[in-house]
């Protein structure tokens, strides 16, 4: 865990916590490309389960707050976010609907260098041979953006 900016703050409550990313802007790898990957995937999420929708978002909002994310959130046998490639920065989000019992995983990236939150897909997770795909789609994404920020 090195890699990862941690900013420690003083809640209301006056205990003191740990945030991760905390002042990060947000970066939709849609705009890169005129795409909407990960709006439509909410929109279309929230027409069937629209509480889980509004969690991806408010966990997306709290980047654009700058309020960063709680430790937390990575630690545990089941955490929220998850780095998935060692090293690249890549992690995923992990939540669950209970409207269509399924897994949702959201990939995203972070840039430190431009001290950005880089969401770079959506999607259901089903078998490991899709989630691979996916994993794939995201890598490659995160590649592009790298890219261009050169």
């Amino acid at each position: 865990m090195k890699d990862k900016k941690f900013t420690q703050v003083s809640s209301t409550k006056g205990s003191e916590e740990l945030l991760l990313w905390k002042d990060y802007s947000v970066y939709l790898y849609d705009e890169a490309i005129g795409r909407v990957y990960i709006g439509d995937f909410i929109l279309e999420l929230a027409k069937s389960d629209a509480s889980t929708a509004e969690n991806i978002v408010n966990f997306i909002e709290k980047f654009q707050e700058g309020k960063g994310l709680p430790l937390e959130m990575i630690k545990g046998k089941k955490p929220k976010i998850k780095e998935i490639a060692l090293g690249n920065k890549l992690y995923e989000f992990r939540e669950f609907s209970n409207g269509l019992k399924k897994h949702i995983r959201v990939y995203f990236l972070i840039d430190e260098k431009g001290k950005r939150v880089v969401f770079l897909s959506a999607c259901f997770k089903s078998d490991n041979k899709k989630q691979d795909r996916d994993i794939k789609v995201a890598i490659s994404r995160q590649k592009e953006y790298l890219r261009k920020q050169k």
